[in-house]
């Protein structure tokens, strides 16, 4: 069969008059049409559920010889259709070409390294590298290593000059551009503030330091210079946007769908533990969806986290009720912790909307009808996040005087849980940045293999900074009583473990401070895990 098998309508001409429970399948074959315009990860959710409901109308029409021949073709059009949408998802996953360095061409030296400049002043360092001639000096900003076959394009610009090549980091230090090479610096900065104007036309105040902070070479100039363009007049001097200054880039905004992630993720989490546990429903898909889910959140791609969790919840085996008080401890813990920030949002300037949504909320709840509680509380944090308001959420919930301390131990199990599996997953990718700017800059290094493979030993850190955190808190999300307490204790004693090490063993402090790239895994680290050392000391202090 063809993949036109996976759209609705084919499915509709085969199923006439046959008496099928297809609803489910038919709403999952037009989810899938809708996804096409929503990008590949939206696809592999539908097709996940798609999958699902072919199954379920499989095992009930057992016998029909027809329905199976059509089910096995979609299942071959699935597989064709998910190995296309899976590469997609790879190809939009994979990091785009920072600015200035996505091609080898000249606006690599020239306009394209000015957003890079106007980053370096706000703090940012970049990779920096030097071609002189001796008379003449050529230079490249990025924000990864830059590779050795750079090196033509710069030669190319100097005319085919002779040119030695000396590599290096750019960042803003005592009001100028300061290059740190590893050179001596006598001489260059006037030959680099040179540069920098002949090739993005405007004067920087530049400095050349080496790797000693007491070897530094000045351009002479003052600061208050900065930001003339070039051939400027004092006496005719145009708007500083014409004059060459470099204004700061605009922040960020938060993701206004972060909230109603990790909202969802602290309910669907113990969802997915406990089934995984059970070995309840497909739990091959159940895991890998779950994962699709946090690889995309640790992307801060929410939209296509979110598109995953509607599969997720459709592969879960439907929650078990939940005692009356139970529920209504949970939301309330949930408000508690969330009423400083509502407030702190309001202070801001937030929208009103906001009060009005957390109070409707709490009627909601006086009726029992919690679902509709819990969504009005998802839709006052979206409100927060849009409006930048609210500030960080409460470092621990709160249970009000007779509230369940089960209530807040579950919340605050769940939050560490996601947070310390979301630091893993930040400094693996930090320490795979690390190790692929040493092997851009040691390509030319006759000892080569033996650099890669010491680089491997990055990764030793990971060995320590283990997973039985996870797994302690998962013992401790299906634990009762004295075992949940005991477990909830020895919790604690593996952070202060990771904390030791972290503050203590050499190779931490050396990674950050390599020189390849900018990192800060250890102070990530420390902040963090003493975040969750005060979550979890917070709920502990309820038994």
């Amino acid at each position: 069969m063809s993949d036109k098998n996976l759209t609705e309508l084919e499915w509709k001409k085969f199923s006439k008059g046959r008496n099928l429970k297809d609803a489910a399948l038919v709403k999952a074959l037009a989810d899938l049409e809708r996804a096409a315009k929503s990008g590949p990860d939206a696809e592999l959710a539908a097709l996940a559920d798609i999958e699902k409901q072919a199954e379920v109308l499989r095992k009930a029409g057992k016998g029909d010889k027809e329905l199976g021949a059509y089910l096995d073709g979609l299942d071959k059009a699935l597989d064709k259709q998910r190995k296309l949408s899976t590469a997609q998802a790879k190809k939009a996953a994979a990091p785009a070409p920072s600015e200035g360095e996505d091609e080898d061409s000249p606006a690599l030296l020239t306009s394209k390294m000015v957003p890079l400049i106007r980053q370096v002043k706000k703090g940012e360092q970049m990779h920096a590298l030097l071609a002189n001639t001796g008379k003449e000096v050529a230079v490249m900003l990025a924000r990864r290593a830059i590779s050795p076959a750079r090196r033509k394009l710069m030669t190319d610009y100097l005319d085919g000059a002779t040119a030695k090549f000396f590599p290096g980091i750019c960042i803003w230090e005592e009001n100028a551009y300061t290059f740190v090479l590893q050179t001596q610096a006598g001489g260059l900065a006037k030959k680099v503030r040179a540069a920098l104007l002949k090739q993005v036309e405007l004067r920087l105040k530049v400095r050349v330091r080496g790797e000693d902070p007491s070897d530094v070479d000045d351009d002479g100039e003052p600061a208050e210079q900065e930001g003339e363009g070039a051939g400027n007049q004092a006496a005719n001097a145009p708007s500083p946007a014409q004059a060459g200054t470099i204004p700061d880039a605009p922040p960020q905004p938060p993701d206004p769908l972060k909230a109603q992630y990790d909202t969802r993720m602290a309910t669907l989490e113990p969802r997915v533990l406990a089934a995984l546990k059970a070995q309840a429903g497909d739990v091959s898909k159940i895991r890998a969806v779950a994962e699709f889910v946090r690889g995309k959140a640790q992307l801060n791609e929410y939209k296509a986290a979110l598109a995953g969790m509607d599969s997720l919840e459709k592969l879960l085996p439907g929650a078990a009720p939940q005692p009356a008080g139970d529920e209504a401890g949970a939301f309330n813990a949930r408000l508690a912790a969330l009423l400083p920030r509502v407030k702190t949002a309001l202070a801001a300037g937030g929208p009103d909307d906001i009060k009005l949504k957390v109070s409707e909320a709490g009627v909601f709840a006086r009726k029992k009808d919690f679902a509709q509680a819990r969504a009005l509380l998802d839709e006052a944090e979206r409100l927060m996040a849009a409006s930048g308001g609210g500030g960080e959420p409460a470092a621990a919930p709160v249970a009000p005087e007779g509230q369940s301390a089960k209530a807040v131990s579950q919340v605050a199990f769940t939050q560490s849980r996601l947070a310390w599996d979301q630091v893993r997953k930040f400094v693996q990718g930090e320490l795979r940045k690390l190790e692929s700017a040493i092997l851009a800059e040691s390509t030319e290094e006759e000892d080569y293999d033996a650099i890669q493979a010491g680089s491997k030993q990055l990764y030793e850190v990971l060995d320590v900074l283990d997973e039985r955190l996870i797994d302690k808190l998962d013992e401790a999300l299906n634990a009762e009583g004295d075992q949940r307490r005991a477990l909830h204790g020895e919790a604690r004693e593996i952070i202060d473990e990771y904390l030791d090490y972290v503050n203590s063993e050499p190779l931490m402090q050396d990674i950050d401070d390599s020189g390849f790239v900018d990192l800060q895994i250890r102070s990530t680290l420390t902040t963090r895990l003493q975040k969750m050392a005060a979550d979890l000391g917070a709920s502990f202090d309820r038994y």
